[in-house]
């Protein structure tokens, strides 16, 4: 009986918090489908038109990758010019994204701007990193789900074998054996690289303008995608419906065992 009750309370909290993370992906999907994309000279100027062009606007612009700065990054691995890169190599006993351990961390971005030929919108931020305190913005890599046999650098997929990413940094950087089974076979990693002119940003969020340029913020409903806005909204869309599925399995459990929690309460 103990166990059904533990059930039933985890069925509870699984419907809930499913539904709390449907009505977030279906918000977001609201917010992008109800922002659209503007050109950014356009932002730009109805935002200096405004009285008070000191309070940030949101705003949608989509475009290409350039950056701010003559200086480039050199991606390791592989040696392309950009604008960002991180590159991981974790161990992940579960599988499910909940992370043991970081044994080689490695990312570093330059300033870069969204072009979309009729302006510049700024991003000061790693495209890689959103600040911690902001933890629930909506920032989606292609492939992040895929580690371990994916090489993600944002555009088609390449091999890029784990040996390669381990050659670089240096073999110290990685565990032995430590007895527990734990071993270079049971590691995953993901290497993703922004490029310059490569790739196409959707950016949602709130903005100001500075020196003739729109200058993007993150907050908790800032979306940035490496894709189009069809590509974010149908992604939100998706997640919601899936979010929503997984609450019904959730509830269905919920009332099933406390059905059984009825009766076997009646037969004592």
């Amino acid at each position: 009986m103990v166990f059904v009750v533990l059930g039933a309370v985890v069925a509870l909290l699984g419907a809930l918090i499913t539904l709390r993370a449907k009505a977030r992906h279906d918000r977001a999907a609201r917010l992008i489908h109800q922002t659209p994309v503007t050109p950014i000279a356009d932002l730009v100027e109805s935002f200096t038109a405004q009285a008070d062009a000191k309070s940030p606007t949101y705003a949608a612009v989509q475009g290409c990758v350039v950056a701010r700065e003559t200086t480039r990054l050199t991606a390791p691995i592989t040696g392309s010019s950009c604008v960002a890169y991180a590159v991981r190599v974790f161990y992940d006993p579960s599988g499910d994204g909940d992370i043991d351990v970081n044994y080689i961390e490695d990312s570093k971005w330059v300033p870069w701007a969204v072009d979309d030929g009729t302006g510049l919108a700024l991003a000061p931020f790693n495209p890689f990193e959103p600040p911690k305190t902001l933890h629930r913005a909506h920032c989606y890599w292609p492939g992040t789900e895929s580690t371990g046999d994916t090489f993600k650098d944002n555009t088609p997929h390449h091999a890029c074998p784990l040996d390669r990413v381990i050659s670089h940094y240096g073999y110290h950087c990685l565990p032995a054996d430590d007895g527990w089974g734990r071993s270079h076979q049971d590691l995953s990693w993901e290497v993703s690289i922004l490029k310059e002119f490569g790739n196409e940003v959707f950016l949602l969020g709130p903005y100001t303008v500075q020196e003739g340029c729109a200058h993007f913020q993150l907050d908790s409903d800032s979306v940035l995608c490496f894709g189009s806005r069809a590509d974010v909204l149908s992604h939100e869309q998706l997640a919601a419906r899936s979010s929503a599925r997984w609450a019904k399995i959730w509830f269905t459990a919920f009332v099933i065992l406390g059905v059984v929690m009825f009766f076997y309460s009646s037969a004592a």
